[in-house]
């Protein structure tokens, strides 16, 4: 049964429906999600990162009974906060669970929620977020957003301690307009964010720490890891490690 919710979560989240929230059978029956299931259910071994494998499933609820520190079959805010790497703000959290039913996160809804930050580029997955960052329900995202939501990265990120200094809030509002090329240079829409195609990477500056720290040093990452190519494997290299002198054929 659980198996079952995890699967037909993916096929309503992700769009396989009508403006009523029905399953529209034809385009889900030639659709690629419904192909990979049919696979796994005529016993083939999907890729264990794809939705519909044992091992997701078994991820996603492993997950959601750890969170659950209560055993009560929901997450308070406290309990999510946990959720990947403890980098997801405060005020993200707050937000997201204004959104659902209830005020409550039921497994049915972590799965929206665990669909949704795994699949950030899809228009669904973006109108859910959306629809987070959207704290006065105007259709459309503006500076007082940004400043809402950065405010709490910034103080997470001194709390966590990273080797570098966030920006001003100046700086990562001109970035996050550049990023959105937004239609009105004043407001923000959903639409703008999936067709500026870093819908995800904009989500991610405003919600968690983490996620901002890695692109705000994107460039030093990448030169760290270009740096590290270029020096030669100890293990593999002679000259580097001795014990490997002995077995070099002589010309």
């Amino acid at each position: 049964m659980d198996y079952l919710l995890h699967v037909t979560h993916c096929f309503f989240f992700l769009g396989h429906t009508v403006g009523d929230g029905k399953l529209a059978i034809p385009e889900l029956v030639a659709s690629d999600d419904f192909s990979r299931l049919m696979g796994v259910c005529r016993g083939g071994t999907p890729d264990p990162r794809s939705w519909f494998s044992v091992q997701t499933f078994r991820r996603v609820l492993d997950n959601f009974r750890l969170l659950d520190t209560k055993k009560r079959g929901k997450l308070s805010q406290v309990e999510l906060m946990s959720y990947g790497t403890r980098a997801m703000t405060r005020i993200f959290v707050h937000h997201l669970f204004q959104e659902l039913p209830h005020g409550q996160m039921t497994y049915d809804s972590f799965l929206d929620f665990v669909l949704a930050m795994e699949h950030k580029r899809h228009p669904k997955s973006l109108a859910y977020l959306f629809r987070v960052l959207d704290v006065k329900k105007l259709g459309y995202l503006t500076t007082y957003n940004v400043n809402v939501f950065y405010k709490a990265v910034y103080v997470l990120s001194a709390l966590r301690k990273y080797s570098s200094q966030p920006p001003d809030v100046a700086d990562v509002h001109a970035e996050l307009f550049a990023m959105a090329r937004p239609a009105d240079s004043l407001h923000i829409t959903l639409a703008d964010l999936i067709a500026c195609g870093m819908g995800d990477t904009f989500v991610n500056m405003l919600t968690d720490a983490d996620l901002f720290w890695a692109y705000n040093n994107r460039e030093f990452t990448l030169q760290e890891q270009h740096e590290e190519e270029q020096q030669p494997n100890a293990a593999n290299d002679p000259f580097l490690n001795p014990g490997l002198q002995h077995s070099i054929t002589p010309p």
